[in-house]
């Protein structure tokens, strides 16, 4: 359990630094509105969790 709940704090961490990186890539540096940039940002790194999820933090346990 507690391995379980560090994987998920190392996902949500990369998950924050991914929407980060695209905020400050999108917005600051290439100057698109950030509201259309956390739009997309939203569904970017709801993929990417959903994927850690499903095969870091809580892979499914062999079948014997």
């Amino acid at each position: 359990m507690l391995k379980s709940g560090f994987r998920y704090c190392i996902a949500h961490f990369f998950g924050y630094l991914i929407n980060l990186l695209i905020l400050f890539t999108f917005v600051d540096r290439l100057g698109y509105p950030h509201q259309w940039v956390q739009a997309a940002a939203i569904f970017v790194v709801a993929g990417f969790l959903f994927v850690v999820f499903k095969y870091f933090v809580f892979p499914k346990a062999e079948m014997q």
